[in-house]
């Protein structure tokens, strides 16, 4: 009897391994060698612009808490205090992310979007109970930055970019099918694209299956009697 010989067994990723890989995967480029459109770039620069917006708005928050403010009210400041710092940071760390087309960031870049907006309106409410003229101006500025934001992440080209609209003309490829880019195969192009030949090449002189082979092309039978001369 032979002996079996197991094959060794692969060895399976760390959990460690495959976060790093899943990391890797989110902040990858979608689209390498292709500028981003006009509007990707406006988004980008706009997310950069809510850190000296909200780094604002935070500074009027941590002045009023030296205010002797009654404890509600400072409970509310320091809750908008902490939002406003993370949500900030959060929406500045996300701009890369966006400009690469990262699909799963950029809907974490929205949700961003949105707790800052709701942020501004709730800084907005507490300077409307304190009657601060500052934290009112602060605050509108930050709810103003915020929708311009918001609106840019929902816009078209930064929804294609992003992975959320399909592009126009694109035909999606399913999962059993092969692609044929692959195979080297050229798709069949339209009849109007293709180059008819001219009709000199497609088709030579005709000649008659009764023709002798030795009379030339074109040239006239002669005139075939029974008799002899």
């Amino acid at each position: 009897m032979h002996d079996s010989v197991s094959s060794p067994a692969t060895p399976s990723p760390g959990p460690l391994r495959s976060v790093l890989a899943f990391a890797a995967d989110l902040v990858a480029e979608r689209h390498p060698g292709v500028r981003p459109p006009l509007d990707v770039r406006q988004t980008f620069a706009l997310m950069f612009t809510v850190i000296p917006v909200h780094g604002l708005l935070g500074y009027l928050l941590w002045e009023l808490l030296d205010d002797g403010l009654p404890s509600a009210v400072g409970n509310d400041l320091r809750t908008l205090l902490v939002v406003t710092a993370c949500s900030a940071l959060l929406l500045a760390a996300l701009a890369v992310p966006v400009l690469r087309g990262g699909h799963i960031l950029w809907r974490l870049a929205q949700a961003g979007a949105l707790v800052a907006l709701g942020n501004g309106l709730g800084a907005l409410q507490v300077s409307s109970k304190l009657a601060d003229t500052t934290l009112l101006l602060g605050a509108l500025l930050a709810v103003l930055t915020t929708v311009v934001l918001n609106i840019a992440l929902w816009s078209t080209e930064v929804r294609r970019w992003c992975g959320a609209v399909p592009v126009p003309g694109a035909k999606a490829v399913s999962p059993g099918t092969a692609d044929p880019a692959a195979k080297g195969l050229v798709p069949f192009a339209p009849a109007a694209a293709r180059q008819e030949r001219p009709l000199s090449e497609s088709a030579g002189p005709a000649v008659s299956a009764s023709a002798d082979p030795g009379e030339k092309p074109g040239a006239e039978p002669e005139e075939r009697n029974g008799t002899q001369d």
